[in-house]
């Protein structure tokens, strides 16, 4: 996993370092807002922090602990914006298993996906044994050769995101038991940041 970070990092991001502040819990989720924290739960680990962006600004925060030596035994959380809030995120999902995929962009696939209003399904059929494989690959095929994690939860709530090898484009999908997998979003920009929390 540690191998793929590094090589994320090398195609042309900006790296920075984020120091972490006091967390701001509401109600059974934890919230934040960036600019004055973030959440209690990275304290004392180093993590790779991934931000996703639609366009200006960040939708979704990806945080993958950097582990000492290779495993996919590797935290991992997941933080969506709040809309309308610029600034304030709030932990959607976490799980302590990162593993690698292989992209499927040059399958044989012919599945489509979309958004609602596009007249594609966004999820596969649940029924399909090969479901979650033809979401994979289609969204493969619209980025080309990608980097690809899954991020499996604790809860059986499971993401898969592909990045672009070639440009900053990024898909996220996601796993639930009660849908299957589903195209979740997309944008055009990601970066990639050192997040120190061991302070």
């Amino acid at each position: 996993m540690m191998d793929l970070v590094r090589r994320a990092l090398m195609f042309g991001l900006a790296i920075g370092v984020w120091f972490l502040g006091p967390d701001n819990a509401r109600a059974n989720e934890q919230c934040f807002d960036i600019g004055n924290g973030l959440p209690s739960l990275l304290a004392g680990r180093s993590w790779s922090g991934f931000q996703l962006r639609r366009s200006d600004e960040v939708d979704f925060l990806l945080f993958l602990e950097q582990p000492n030596k290779p495993t996919t035994q590797a935290l991992w959380v997941i933080a969506s914006a709040v809309p309308n809030k610029v600034g304030q995120f709030c932990v959607e999902a976490q799980g302590k298993e990162v593993t690698p995929l292989q992209s499927l962009h040059a399958s044989s696939f012919q599945e489509r996906f979309g958004l609602p209003g596009t007249g594609l399904p966004r999820c596969a059929t649940k029924s399909d044994a090969l479901g979650s494989v033809k979401v994979r690959a289609w969204a493969s095929r619209e980025l080309g050769d990608s980097i690809i994690f899954s991020l499996d939860g604790s809860d059986d709530n499971t993401f898969v995101l592909l990045l672009a090898r070639l440009d900053a484009q990024w898909i996220l999908l996601q796993d639930a038991p009660s849908h299957g997998t589903c195209y979740r979003d997309r944008g055009k920009i990601f970066d990639v940041r050192v997040v120190n929390a061991s302070r």
